[in-house]
């Protein structure tokens, strides 16, 4: 039997840029990304923590939390 992936409105964050607002720590499993107007769980993609202020892109979604990268500043 195939299952259709149905995509959600939180598939869209996919690629979209967010700030960090509780720092991400993955051995802590601590970690808050603010993006479109709401408040998400977040883990680092790469297992790296992410100081609280920093942009974020989203790289993937697990459940109800984001995945995501430190956008690198040129």
């Amino acid at each position: 039997v195939k299952v259709k992936k149905q995509p959600t409105n939180s598939d869209s964050l996919i690629g979209s840029d967010g700030i960090v607002t509780t720092e991400i720590n993955n051995l802590e499993g601590s970690g808050k990304v603010f993006i479109s107007g709401l408040t998400w769980s977040a883990r680092s993609e790469d297992g790296n923590n992410i100081p609280e202020g920093a942009v974020v892109t989203v790289f993937r979604i697990e459940g109800v939390t984001l995945v995501v990268k430190a956008k690198e500043i040129l």
